[in-house]
């Protein structure tokens, strides 16, 4: 898998990814597993806000999941 050749920041970029598709209904095949002891990561590394964390991807958004889907037209 091409995250995989990115390393740690490749893995990281595909979760997000993955709660991105996930919050927005789109299509994504096929999902990352993701582990309950892998550490928590930022939707957007530069916030420090947390308002919602997806437990599927343990992604951490600075904005709600019905916020994003208001700014993407979902």
């Amino acid at each position: 898998m091409l995250a995989k050749v990115f390393g740690p920041r490749g893995l990281a970029a595909e979760r997000r990814l993955a709660s991105l598709t996930q919050v927005l209904s789109l299509p994504l095949s096929p999902a990352p597993r993701v582990g309950h002891r892998q550490p928590i990561v930022r939707l957007d590394p530069r916030s420090t806000h947390t308002a919602w964390v997806d437990s599927t991807f343990r992604v951490a958004w600075h904005l709600k999941p019905d916020e994003m889907r208001g700014v993407a037209g979902n």
